[in-house]
């Protein structure tokens, strides 16, 4: 791993939770393969 990810997730990691905030409008492309990959990963 990154520095960032060792330093944000140590041992055991449980329950997540995220957001993603956009600065403008715009499309983001991906979002039904994103949204299977968060399934497979649950």
């Amino acid at each position: 791993g990154d520095r960032t990810t060792q330093s944000l997730i140590t041992g055991e990691v449980g329950v997540v939770q995220a957001s993603w905030t956009a600065k403008d409008v715009g499309a983001i492309a991906g979002l039904p393969i994103a949204a299977q990959v968060f399934q497979l990963l649950r």
